[in-house]
């Protein structure tokens, strides 16, 4: 029994370190200074990251003490995309790095594709499925 354990153990601690490379890889992640760089050349406010992040606009993970933002969460003027906020509504009791893992995942709802490939391009489709997400399994 005790084997079983230690090898369990040892596979969620893989699997759980491949879950944090795919999202490390899987997108590009700024740092606050990039962000705030990119934020100054946009019609909104320089300083406004920490008002972002309160306001549920955005999210970052820790790395390192460091906080990171993902790309994909800003605009090409630096501006948060207005569906991040709305799926972050939904997913409002998820941590940043479990927010982090479902925009990396692949989702039925979306055709296969990861939230964050359609979060510009398709974002009624994404919050949608943070929704469904959220809901979880319908059983009839």
């Amino acid at each position: 029994m005790r084997c079983q354990r230690v090898s369990r153990r040892n596979l969620r601690k893989q699997l759980e370190q491949a879950a944090v490379n795919a999202v490390l890889t899987g997108t590009e992640w700024i740092s606050e200074s990039e962000v705030a760089m990119l934020a100054c050349s946009a019609s909104e406010p320089c300083g406004s990251i920490d008002g972002w992040i309160h306001d549920g606009r955005v999210f970052a993970i820790d790395c390192d003490g460091r906080s990171f933002f993902p790309i994909y969460a800003f605009d090409t003027l630096g501006v948060p995309l207005p569906a991040v906020q709305d799926v972050l509504s939904v997913l409002a009791c998820y941590s940043p790095w479990h927010l982090a893992f479902w925009f990396e995942s692949t989702s039925s709802m979306l055709g296969g594709a990861r939230p964050r490939e359609l979060i510009a391009t398709d974002p009624c489709a994404v919050v949608a499925a943070a929704r469904s997400h959220r809901e979880g399994p319908m059983h009839g």
